[in-house]
């Protein structure tokens, strides 16, 4: 089975060119949005995929209908679908694909992606340090 960690410390992130090729892949719409809290709510601004890559922190990737539909004020996941939380599972077979074919170029903000084999037949997860992250099989603990 293959699944995709981020090898360096800093943590797992997407670039705008990675969830480009997933929004495609997908059939979906993609926007990019830089968000900032004002007065506990959060506003949204629309920027293109070049800003995004530029400031990393804070973008949110959406498919909405219509850009414009993106409240000033507004709570993100009240949307259909949000690209910046949708690969929990990092063995997805598009996750894998986006890393294999885009390489480096995948990388979001401090990331360097990289696909690893495990074995199909074990219970595993991601442990990290510092966003430096390995697969582990699972197993029992007590305490």
């Amino acid at each position: 089975m293959k699944v995709v960690i981020n090898s360096d410390y800093g943590g797992f992130s997407l670039s705008p060119k990675a969830l480009e090729y997933i929004a495609n892949k997908l059939g979906k719409p993609i926007y990019f949005f830089n968000s900032a809290y004002s007065e506990d709510r959060v506003r949204y601004t629309p920027i293109t995929a070049e800003e995004a890559t530029k400031h990393w922190f804070g973008v949110r990737a959406l498919s909405v209908p219509d850009p414009s539909l993106v409240p000033d004020f507004g709570d993100y996941d009240e949307f259909n679908w949000s690209f910046t939380r949708h690969f929990e599972n990092r063995a997805d077979p598009l996750l894998v694909e986006v890393v294999e074919a885009l390489g480096e170029e995948a990388n979001g903000s401090h990331a360097t992606l990289k696909v690893i084999e495990i074995p199909d037949d074990i219970e595993w997860d991601i442990q990290e340090y510092d966003g430096l992250e390995w697969v582990a099989e699972k197993h029992r603990t007590w305490a």
